[in-house]
C-alpha cells in the first residue's frame, strides 16, 4: 500500500527542478567589461513641430467636429484627465 510519504520525495524533486528552470540565468555577461551599453529604453523626444495658432485652432476644431459626428446627437463622451507632467 502506498502512502502520501511515498510521493513526497519525487514531488519535491520535480518542484526543485521546476524552480531551477524558472530562475533567470544571465547570458553573455562579462565581468571585465567596464563599458556599459547605452540603454535603448529611454529615448530623447524630438522637438515639437512648429505650427502657428491659426492652423492649430483649425485642426482642433476639425478634430472636435469629427468626434461630435462619431458620438451623434444622443451620445455622451466622458474624458478623464490628470495633471500634466513634464518629463
Amino acid at each position: 500500500m502506498f502512502t502520501a510519504n511515498a510521493y513526497r520525495h519525487p514531488a519535491a524533486i520535480v518542484a526543485l527542478v521546476a524552480l531551477l528552470f524558472a530562475l533567470p540565468i544571465p547570458a553573455n555577461t562579462h565581468a571585465g567589461d567596464k563599458e556599459k551599453k547605452a540603454s535603448t529604453v529611454i529615448r530623447v523626444a524630438p522637438s515639437p513641430p512648429v505650427i502657428n495658432d491659426e492652423a492649430r485652432l483649425s485642426e482642433l476644431a476639425a478634430r472636435r467636429a469629427r468626434v461630435a459626428e462619431k458620438i451623434g446627437a444622443t451620445g455622451i463622451l466622458i474624458l478623464f484627465s490628470t495633471e500634466p507632467r513634464v518629463y
